[in-house]
């Protein structure tokens, strides 16, 4: 990743894991994506993987949303989500953001270097018909990622050693006293 963003009126997520030994960035960000395309089918979008061009993406200020990368998320054609991934020491960080509402073409106002507004990006409320709740993503999202790699923790026997840290995790996580404690 790297090109221009405006990180409002959106769904952002992050996935820290470590990085697969061996695994070329690209198979783990498409492996990612592919998490994020169940996410948006669990929530009626029918989003797909954006198939290679020849254009070539490169970090600078036109903005992310102009086109979708290969093996980006799209809808209709449209990117949906940008993501980036950082590896370092083993471990991965990829960060995304799905737009809810498109207010992508302000970057063209307020970039230091003078671009045209591009074309419009996919929304969720036009994907979907309306603006999904932040929970309502949220468990998608982990129901998608519990699929792809196991059982979700609140899956697991209660009784197991393994279940009851995360499900203190879990529980507290889900506390809004915790969450907007400050």
């Amino acid at each position: 990743g790297g090109r221009a963003i405006l990180h409002h009126r959106e769904l952002t997520y992050s996935v820290a894991a470590p990085a697969p030994p061996g695994e070329p960035l690209g198979r783990t960000y498409a492996r990612l994506n592919s998490i994020l395309i169940d996410t948006l089918r669990r929530l009626g979008v029918d989003a797909r993987l954006a198939t290679p061009f020849t254009l070539a993406l490169s970090p600078g200020p036109i903005p992310c949303f102009d086109a979708p990368a290969p093996g980006e998320v799209e809808w209709r054609g449209r990117k949906l989500a940008g993501s980036a991934q950082w590896r370092d020491g083993g471990a991965l960080l990829q960060h995304g953001s799905i737009l809810v509402d498109d207010d992508q073409a302000t970057l063209a106002t307020l970039a230091r270097e003078a671009t045209a507004p591009g074309p419009v990006p996919a929304t969720l409320r036009e994907a979907m018909g309306r603006a999904p709740t932040p929970m309502e993503f949220a468990d998608a999202l982990a129901d998608a990622a519990a699929a792809a790699f196991g059982a979700a923790p609140d899956a697991l026997p209660s009784d197991s050693p393994e279940a009851q840290p995360q499900a203190d995790l879990a529980r507290l996580y889900r506390d809004d006293s915790w969450t907007w404690r400050r």
